[in-house]
């Protein structure tokens, strides 16, 4: 079960910077807002405890207090889990019952903001895709044109000057003054490939 817990992703929308919930939260309300999300179950969840068999749908959870402050991290309080946990309910954010075995959680909304259903711009970003291959298909030289098969061109494309390195580990190598080495790099009278 932890793999499924921690595989996956939740989307997070933007708009949330704008909705009271996140405005009016401390610093300690939004980590357990987000972890919250991330616990929450993707996709229907069935097990057996002690001869009962339990279900938890998408959007739910089960977990303790307790719990969900470890998952939260240092900074974290249970008094801080607790409060979130109220605020967020009186804000139809989610629903929260407190049983003998656990906690149950359940975001309300789920389907809506995390479902598979949910409507996205692929199609528009498909046609935008589309197009811009093939804007930088014109725009990305073939390898296979003429002037990349002629050696000759290929040959007359003078290499970058030498660094400041290069030229002291030449002047080891073959006692050649650097600063002329230099000079006649740049005036053409020397290629440092044929060397």
């Amino acid at each position: 079960m932890d793999s499924m817990v921690n595989g996956g992703w939740v989307k997070l929308y933007r708009e949330l910077k704008s909705k009271s919930i996140w405005q009016l939260s401390s610093p300690e309300q939004k980590v357990v807002l987000i972890t919250i999300l991330l616990l929450a179950n993707h996709e229907e969840n069935k097990w057996e405890w002690k001869g009962e068999q339990f279900v938890c749908k998408p959007g739910q959870l089960i977990t303790s207090l307790n719990s969900l402050v470890r998952e939260c991290g240092d900074g974290v309080t249970i008094q801080n889990v607790r409060t979130a946990l109220d605020r967020f309910q009186k804000l139809g954010f989610l629903t929260n019952v407190s049983t003998k075995t656990g906690r149950l959680i359940t975001i309300l909304n789920w389907e809506k903001y995390q479902g598979n259903d949910f409507v996205t711009n692929k199609g528009s970003n498909k046609a935008l895709t589309k197009s811009q291959q093939r804007a930088n298909k014109e725009l990305t030289p073939n390898k296979n044109d003429k002037e990349y098969k002629n050696d000759k061109e290929v040959k007359n494309i003078k290499p970058s000057a030498p660094s400041e390195e290069e030229i002291l580990d030449r002047e080891e190598l073959y006692g050649v003054d650097p600063a002329e080495q230099y000079r006649r790099f740049l005036a053409g009278e020397l290629n440092l490939e044929d060397e």
